[in-house]
């Protein structure tokens, strides 16, 4: 949980007016959303829990998995 608060605080650190990818293992199975802002349908069956957390990141930073 850690990890996410500190990656959040870097995310915003970085501004709204950049491009940012972000690249490694965050353990987050994501699944599938038709629809939805962040997960597009092209994710995998299962899920965890590691994934709530991921996509509540990326909902408040504005980003994309």
């Amino acid at each position: 949980m850690n990890f996410f608060a500190n990656l959040n605080k870097e995310i915003v650190k970085s501004g709204s007016g950049r491009q940012l990818i972000l690249m490694g293992d965050m353990n987050g199975r994501i699944g599938r959303k038709n629809g939805d802002t962040v997960v597009g349908n092209f994710g995998e069956d299962m899920v965890n829990d590691n994934v709530e957390r991921l996509i509540e990141l990326c909902t408040q930073t504005s980003q994309k998995i």
